[in-house]
């Protein structure tokens, strides 16, 4: 029986593209976030904290729970993070 191969760690751009790519998609809470980001809650935090520290992300209150969304700087990193990808594949 032979193991899987491992693969390749994320890189923090990646992982930073994946939670914006998340709230993009409609706010989203930290749970959702950090299932879907395969991420821990430790992890989770320090780059909630650190995205909305740079303007990439914003807390939306909500009556039960935090809400975050994408700004107008977050979409610009997800546009050039696609369009770096793409240079790369070439």
């Amino acid at each position: 029986m032979s193991a899987e191969p491992k693969s390749p760690r994320r890189s923090r751009l990646e992982i930073i593209h994946s939670i914006l790519s998340l709230c993009q998609q409609g706010r989203a809470g930290k749970t959702r976030i950090m299932y879907r980001s395969n991420l821990s809650w430790r992890q989770l935090q320090k780059y909630l904290e650190t995205l909305t520290a740079m303007g990439l992300l914003e807390l939306n209150p909500h009556p039960y729970a935090g809400l975050y969304a994408v700004t107008e700087k977050g979409k610009r990193f997800l546009e050039e993070f696609q369009n770096l990808k793409k240079l790369l594949e070439e």
